[in-house]
């Protein structure tokens, strides 16, 4: 058995409901693990709460390379170490010469990491992508690493497909942020042109929206808005829809398209060369639109046409078991990272740190950063308004 921690920065969206179900299948199999969120919001008082196997820290108990050193040695007793993403650790790993085992998980588009990579990418002793379209642009760019594909996992869940008749609305719905990045421009295009018809309604899943709030404004005319849910409760609400739509101009890997096809519901996505070729089969787990009028003529065929649709259902769930399957995926999952702890397992021991300065003075060194970026932000915001 591996006994590792993963380590996270996130509080939503896909990368958040990777962790849940990795989580998930590795309580299900009886793997140990500990689970670290952090981040800057939570008011902690610089205390970590710690519930069961998961710790949670506030972003300022971190402020420097000796206090992530620390918090690892305190709150990461074993001597392999699962690292998610999160550059901050990465530096720790190469300032202080890999003394701990590291796993590195690509998600995101390559201009996230290039700099990154350059830095530190042979500090870790493995690095996978989620999706064979990130693979195949990191490797381009980046031919010197050997990378390997791994796909995120999703509970498979027992499921009847009903058949909804013609005259019943047909329920569509978005998870995501209401974005441009997230095709929020495409998505409104939709409601505005469905705003009459009666034969179809329109849920929106929104985490948080904190910018680009012009979107929301205005989906909120035509489509039914939830904000802030909880991934449990979106996945109560998403077994009740009949298709996701989903025109995002970038992605990873796409972790909403393979929760909705697990409830057997089929997609309308933009053509992309990262992400959606993993989870689209065209025709069969959901239908792959060029262009935005195009999404608009895919949803109104399927309004009409409800025996394409129900076949779609059937295809898409059959697809999500086939290709996904939770037992399968986190098997593949777990033999990857065995392999690395076979080819190098290295102990961790703080003691042997030669640390040139306290942690105090490092607080002070971060303090000073933030108070420098806060004060050129707020001179920013000052002249903008001058010139306004």
């Amino acid at each position: 058995m591996i006994n590792f921690t993963i380590v996270t920065s996130y509080e939503e969206g896909g990368v958040l409901t990777y962790v849940q179900n990795l989580t998930k299948y590795l309580d299900e199999i009886n793997q140990e693990y500990k689970l670290i969120y952090y981040k800057r919001s939570l008011k902690l008082n610089h205390k970590a709460i710690i519930k069961g196997n998961t710790t949670w820290l506030h972003y300022s108990q971190l402020a420097s390379k000796y206090s992530i050193l620390k918090f690892i040695n305190k709150y990461v007793k074993d001597n392999q170490f699962y690292y998610w993403h999160d550059t901050l650790f990465g530096e720790v790993l190469n300032y202080y010469n890999r003394e701990v085992l590291s796993v590195f998980v690509m998600h995101g588009d390559i201009k996230h990491y290039q700099h990154f990579l350059r830095e530190l990418g042979n500090s870790f002793d493995e690095m996978f992508c989620v999706s064979n379209g990130l693979k195949a642009k990191y490797v381009n760019k980046y031919p010197q690493y050997s990378l390997k594909v791994l796909h995120p996992l999703v509970n498979n869940i027992e499921i009847n497909l009903e058949s909804k008749k013609s005259t019943d609305p047909l329920e569509c719905c978005f998870i995501g942020r209401l974005e441009y990045l997230k095709g929020a421009d495409t998505l409104i295009k939709i409601l505005r042109a469905f705003k009459d018809a009666p034969n179809v309604k329109f849920t929106f899943f929104i985490p948080t929206q904190k910018n680009e709030t012009e979107f929301l404004n205005e989906a909120k005319k035509y489509a039914n808005i939830k904000v802030g849910l909880s991934n449990v409760e979106v996945l109560s609400d998403l077994k009740k829809m009949d298709l996701l739509l989903f025109p995002s101009r970038s992605e990873g890997f796409g972790m909403a398209i393979l929760e909705a096809m697990n409830f057997g519901i089929p997609s309308l996505v933009r053509n992309l060369d990262i992400g959606i070729p993993d989870l689209i089969i065209n025709g069969i787990s959901g239908i792959i639109c060029e262009h935005d009028i195009n999404f608009i003529e895919c949803l109104d065929e399927l309004i009409q046409d409800r025996r394409k649709l129900n076949k779609l259902k059937t295809s898409s769930l059959e697809f999500a078991r086939q290709n996904f399957n939770f037992e399968i995926k986190g098997a593949l999952m777990l033999n990857e990272l065995d392999k690395v702890v076979k080819r190098k397992n290295k102990s961790f021991n703080i003691s042997s740190v030669n640390k040139p300065y306290s942690e105090a003075v490092y607080r002070g060194i971060a303090f000073l950063k933030y108070f420098i970026r806060s004060l050129l932000n707020s001179r920013s915001i000052f002249n903008s308004n001058l010139v306004n």
